[in-house]
């Protein structure tokens, strides 16, 4: 009899050690483990950050966390570091021609406050091979406009055939734009160099600003462009040469 009740108590004891193990132990998933996806998330800037996200899996106990990860936005205008000798027109590169444009000339100016002066547009200018003295009319300028989601909107402008803006066509810029030569005065297809410009300052590398009076120096620029002064109101001038 007094083995039968050390037996039961035994059993007691084995069952509620067995119950209490069960309680501690984590919950699994149906895979197997409970796991967070990393965010990746655009700012309007264009800046690309990756959330510090907590993840782990539930049946060691760890836990990893993935650091914060900033990629700096592309600067525009960039220009080919080769030209292909293949295309019909290319940007010309001086950057007295394809230019941001001067802060005062933007209607602008410099104070306690900046002034930014009027809303971004393009003006776009197609010389022919003898440059600046060859102003080609009824050439069609493609322009891609793209929004901060990535739509895309494409529009043919005509360059002007008279007047002191003869050769020329003009457009307000919103986001970022791709410009480019679609075809000549005869209507005939060319290839084109492309060239995107934008109204966000933090895509404009230091020494356009600077050029153009936004700014002074680096840490001047700097702050221009990451506090997004006249973001929308930065405008440019482009020329296409016919090769």
């Amino acid at each position: 009899m007094r083995l039968f009740i050390f037996l039961f108590i035994g059993l007691l004891l084995s069952m509620q050690t067995t119950s209490m193990a069960r309680a501690d132990a984590p919950r699994a998933t149906g895979n197997g483990e409970s796991s967070y996806p990393i965010i990746d998330a655009g700012t309007e800037a264009g800046v690309k950050e990756t959330g510090s996200i907590k993840t782990g899996t539930n049946m060691t106990g760890s836990t990893t966390y993935i650091p914060m990860v900033n990629t700096l936005p592309a600067e525009w205008p960039a220009f080919s570091s080769t030209l292909d000798e293949s295309l019909d027109f290319a940007v010309e590169q001086n950057e007295t021609v394809t230019r941001l444009i001067q802060l005062t000339e933007n209607g602008g100016q410099m104070g306690q406050e900046i002034d930014c002066g009027n809303p971004s547009q393009v003006e776009v200018f197609v010389f022919g091979h003898e440059g600046a003295s060859n102003r080609l009319s009824d050439v069609a300028v493609q322009v891609v406009h793209v929004d901060k989601q990535g739509n895309q909107q494409k529009e043919i402008r005509w360059t002007r055939v008279d007047g002191d803006k003869r050769g020329s066509v003009q457009f307000r810029l919103e986001e970022y734009a791709e410009v480019s030569i679609v075809e000549d005065a005869h209507g005939q297809t060319v290839a084109s160099e492309s060239i995107k410009v934008t109204s966000k300052p933090l895509h404009i590398n230091n020494s356009w600003l600077s050029n153009a009076g936004y700014c002074q120096d680096e840490q001047s620029c700097w702050t221009f462009r990451n506090e997004n002064t006249c973001q929308g109101q930065l405008s440019w001038n482009i020329v296409f040469k016919q090769k």
